[in-house]
């Protein structure tokens, strides 16, 4: 597989950012896409991401699409996100109170010969769709809000974000974090509500190279992943310790 591509970043405005990417790959793993097929993709993605900061207010927003052909069938993809917060300086602890949307188009119409799945490529583990891991950026749609809190100023932070996730087409996979497809329903009819993620960490900054995270999370099943086979609802529990040197 190659991988190539542009990204530059402006600063201009202060206290902002606009970021432009094009991006390539080219495949030749004989990887099968959505409708069946295995073959060849060459899939370029252009995207531009922009974010800022005012008074207390934080946001970003980021629009990508992506065209090409894989295993002989046009791709014709898309991904949106927004995120935004608001911190206030003047309450002990600096509470900040955010939500986010994130969607990612699926194939609609599988054995059309088109790609409609958003291909996220090198995805980056619990970041946005919570740290069990579970969903990734194709075919998803998720709301989220959160909240955030320092206990001890620069020393410990503590986390709670609410997910709700959707299947962006009910007729497409529910794909995971590293993008592979898992329960599938052709027919569309088990649904697109996917379920819930309750995620809570702590974060514990023990000096300038040491660092200790607790955490837990819970996934509430909903009709999607109900009618498509077993069920049950995921708990996880850990503790991870870091160092930077």
């Amino acid at each position: 597989m190659d991988f190539y591509g542009a990204y530059t970043t402006y600063r201009g405005i202060p206290r902002h950012g606009l970021d432009l990417y094009l991006l390539g790959i080219d495949d030749v793993g004989d990887r099968r896409n959505p409708n069946g097929k295995n073959g060849d993709r060459n899939n370029y993605t252009m995207g531009s991401r922009f974010w800022g900061k005012t008074a207390g207010f934080d946001y970003e927003t980021e629009l990508a699409g992506q065209w090409g052909h894989w295993a002989g069938d046009t791709i014709h993809a898309w991904t949106w996100a927004i995120d935004g917060g608001y911190t206030f300086e003047d309450i002990a602890w600096d509470p900040r109170l955010g939500t986010g949307f994130d969607w990612a188009s699926g194939d609609s119409r599988p054995g059309d010969n088109k790609v409609g799945t958003f291909d996220q490529q090198f995805p980056l583990g619990h970041k946005y769709f919570g740290f069990l891991d579970l969903i990734g950026r194709q075919n998803i749609t998720d709301a989220n809000v959160n909240l955030s809190a320092w206990p001890v100023e620069k020393t410990v932070r503590a986390a709670l974000a609410y997910h709700a996730f959707w299947l962006s087409d009910e007729q497409d996979a529910l794909y995971d974090a590293t993008g592979a497809p898992g329960r599938h329903d052709p027919t569309g009819h088990s649904g697109t509500e996917v379920g819930h993620e309750l995620d809570v960490t702590l974060t514990w900054k023990l000096d300038v190279h040491s660092s200790l995270l607790f955490g837990y999370s819970h996934f509430w099943d909903s009709d999607f992943i109900i009618n498509t086979g077993s069920s049950e609802d995921a708990d996880l529990f850990y503790i991870q310790y870091a160092f930077r040197f």
